[in-house]
This record gives C-alpha cells, sequence and structure tokens, in this order.
C-alpha cells in the first residue's frame, strides 16, 4: 500500500493500466501520476506542454511508453513575437502580410501572425479548436505570406520568390523562444 490520494478527487479519477506491465499504471489526477511497482509508490508523470486536469488516456499496446492523455484544456503554447527586419526597403510595405511557421518534425503544425507597420508580429496558433497566442514547442521553418488585398493603388513590394517558401527561405525559429525572433529579408 501507497499513502498516495488524489490531489483533487474529481468525477473523472480512475486508474488505467499499462497492458503489457502489471506493475505500472496510471492515475487520472489533476496532475497524472504513475507507479512501477504495482502502487506501493506513486509519481507525478510529468507534463509539459499540456494542461493539467487529465480526463482520458490511451496507452500504444505496440509502444506502451507511447501515451495519449486528454485534459480539458489542451496543448500548451508558448509566446512567439518578433520582427521582420527588411533589408533594403520598409518594412510598412508588408504590412497586413503574415509570418506563417510550420513545425520541422509535423508539416501539419502551423501558426501564423500579422506583420504590422513597423515590420513586428506576434504569432497565434488555432490549437484545440481556439486561437491562443503563440506556438506550440519545436523547431520551426518560417516564410512570409504576402497580403494580395487592396484596390490596388498601393504599390505592391518586390520580394524574392525565396521568402514564400519554407525550404528556401532560411528563416528557422526555436520555440520556446527565449527572446524576441527576428527574421531579415533583403530585397532584390
Amino acid at each position: 500500500r501507497s499513502g498516495y490520494v488524489s490531489t483533487s478527487p474529481q468525477y473523472y479519477q480512475e486508474l488505467v493500466c499499462d497492458p503489457k506491465n502489471v506493475d505500472r499504471f496510471y492515475s487520472m489526477d489533476t496532475f497524472l501520476h504513475v507507479t512501477e511497482d504495482g502502487g506501493a509508490t506513486m509519481r507525478p508523470a510529468g507534463e509539459t506542454d499540456k494542461h493539467v486536469d487529465n480526463h482520458a488516456m490511451w496507452i500504444d499496446p505496440q509502444n506502451t511508453d507511447h501515451l495519449l492523455v486528454g485534459c480539458d484544456g489542451g496543448p500548451t503554447t508558448h509566446p512567439v513575437s518578433g520582427t521582420l527586419e527588411v533589408r533594403g526597403g520598409d518594412p510598412a510595405q508588408l504590412a497586413g502580410s503574415h509570418v506563417e511557421l510550420t513545425r520541422s518534425d509535423d508539416l501539419s503544425v502551423r501558426a501564423a501572425g500579422v506583420i504590422d507597420e513597423r515590420g513586428r508580429f506576434r504569432i497565434e496558433t488555432l490549437a484545440g479548436g481556439q486561437v491562443k497566442t503563440g506556438a506550440l514547442e519545436g523547431n520551426y521553418q518560417a516564410r512570409l505570406i504576402l497580403n494580395d488585398e487592396g484596390d490596388g493603388s498601393k504599390k505592391k513590394p518586390r520580394i524574392h520568390k525565396k521568402y514564400l517558401d519554407f525550404k528556401t527561405s532560411g528563416w528557422t525559429v526555436q520555440v520556446p523562444a527565449t527572446s524576441d525572433v527576428t527574421l531579415t529579408l533583403t530585397q532584390p
């Protein structure tokens, strides 16, 4: 027996057993807990990049170290803001355009931010059906998406095509970012 008591007994409290290791099971708690010794000791499982309040769990039967844990807050995002420096031009000409990020290890994970008149942008992500400030943790490639809106009276900036593609822009962003991101664009 252990002295473990749930930190907040709620309706979602249950034990989820590892399908291969009879001594390992998880406690669906506000903070997920795990035992490796049949319950004699319980320890926090560790939670990064997600909200707490664990409601559901799936354990991959082929690889029991692979867990999917459902919670009511969605994934954690980290703030990302920065500046697009335009060498040989004015960042105001790109106002309304976007900086788009895609995660290097999963191209379906994307985030974007609108560029203002000073070249500043703040990244947002669609996660769990909600727009959240910031991006999920990871290494990202970045590109520029030009704003094609307007009445035609505004002169479109001349931008080298390489900045419009993730593979050729040369821009990378690490999330979480330790400081503001600076992306440099050199005009032809």
